[in-house]
This record gives C-alpha cells, structure tokens and sequence, in this order.
C-alpha cells in the first residue's frame, strides 16, 4: 500500500542541490520539497528501501537524517504554504482494491 514519507536530512557537509537529490526522489511516486533539507514522498516502498536510497547520497560521516511515515495527512499542523497542504492532502488512488472498484473523480472538471 502506498503512504507518505517525511525525509529530513541534516547537512554537515556542503548541502546537495535538488538537481543532485532529483534522481532519488523521482522513483518515489510523487514527492515534494519544502525547505532545503526536507521532503515528503508518496510511494508504495518501505522506509529502508529509502533508508538506503538516502544513504547513498549523503556522506554519513558528517550528514544525519531521519525518515518517518505520515500515517494520517489530515492530522497534521504546521504553516506550510498552501500549495503544500494541497499537494499532501490531494485524493490520490492506490493499487488497492479500492482504489479498482471507485476510480477517482476529479471534483474540479
């Protein structure tokens, strides 16, 4: 089943750019950046897939980070943009039987 993930990374060292971290993350289903060392993905793969993922871009000698799952995106707080809250709470379907039985309607067409 797909869940959201939050990636916080910690730079050390010299902070990679988006360009540099955009191959990792584009294999997560959706993703998004906020900040210069956070992310939230959307993806069907468990957080040591991820674990390693991350592991192979930061230097661990001097980065950190942490990796943990959104488990409801509707309670969650903070001041974030409003694109972001958006984007996290967006309906999305997943491989689910669920997700085959009741395909999603865009509300806004």
């Amino acid at each position: 089943m797909k869940r959201f993930l939050h990636v916080s990374i910690v730079w050390g060292g010299a902070a990679k750019s988006i360009e540099q971290l955009r191959p990792i993350f584009d294999l997560a289903d959706d993703w998004l950046s906020y900040g210069s060392s956070n992310w939230i993905i959307y993806t069907g793969e468990d957080q040591f897939i991820w674990q390693g993922r991350i592991m192979a871009i930061v230097d661990t000698s001097v980065d950190r980070f942490f990796i943990c799952e959104i488990s409801d995106v509707h309670d969650t707080s903070g001041f974030l943009s409003e694109w972001t809250w958006k984007w996290l709470r967006k309906p999305r379907i997943d491989d689910s039987e669920y997700g085959k039985l009741l395909p999603y309607i865009d509300p806004s067409t």
